[in-house]
């Protein structure tokens, strides 16, 4: 009877023990803003955390089934066949388009038996985790970074364009002639609008500081359309 009370009395303290790593880890995965995916040894999934379910929009009813009828990507379901069967962990990016076009970078591992269970059945993989980071702001702002460098470089390449054809046609020898002080008023106008981009991107690293701070000041708008008629007329023409 002793005996059954001291087994009673450990039974106990290793199903608390049990219940209070458990309550841990859910409060882990709950805190997670990357999404958690759990499968078995089948293949068959055994927990999605709170913040897969909301990046991807899934419903709670997917325990115990495939990744594949979940999720629906094929690069994703090998991924955890290959992390059970063959103990090959994986990195790589997966876009979705049906849940807003987001772009995911996923880590799957498989899940190594614990030494009890290697020493009864052999080192047999028990499962595997994937862990979804959502970089789709990141992607978002390469494109953006991309396409600034882009319209920069366009944008750089026109006045500097300008200055070199009309130097060269100065230096061939029309420095002598009637439209040289035209000529020069042309390099004149590109230089200051090289300075004006400089300006503009030195303005841009400010804004992205935090003590920036807006400054209001009238404009003339009448000078703003002028310059701008003057810059495309040449392309409109």
């Amino acid at each position: 009877a002793k005996a059954v009370d001291e087994m009673k009395i450990r039974l106990r303290e290793k199903i608390e023990e049990v219940s209070r790593e458990r309550d841990y880890l859910q409060t882990i995965l709950k805190g997670m803003l990357e999404g958690v995916l759990v499968v078995d040894e089948r293949g068959r999934i055994l927990m999605v955390n709170d913040a897969l379910q909301k990046i991807l929009s899934l419903s709670s009813e997917v325990v115990d089934k495939a990744p594949l009828e979940a999720i629906r990507n094929a690069e994703l379901e090998e991924a955890i066949r290959r992390a059970i069967q063959e103990g090959k962990n994986s990195a790589f990016e997966l876009t979705f388009p049906l849940s807003g076009g987001k772009t995911l970078e996923v880590n799957v591992v498989g899940i190594s038996p614990s030494p009890e269970e290697i020493s009864k059945e052999g080192e047999k993989i028990k499962g595997a985790i994937a862990v979804f980071h959502d970089i789709s702001r990141l992607k978002e702002l390469e494109k953006i970074r991309q396409d600034f460098v882009a319209n920069v470089s366009h944008e750089l390449r026109t006045p500097l364009t300008t200055i070199k054809g009309y130097t060269e046609t100065l230096l061939d020898g029309a420095l002598k002639e009637e439209v040289a002080p035209q000529f020069l008023q042309v390099i004149q106008k590109h230089a200051d609008r090289l300075t004006k981009i400089v300006e503009d991107l030195l303005a841009l690293s400010k804004i992205e500081s935090k003590e920036f701070y807006l400054k209001w000041e009238p404009i003339s708008l009448s000078e703003l359309i002028d310059d701008v008629s003057d810059f495309v007329k040449e392309a409109a023409q």
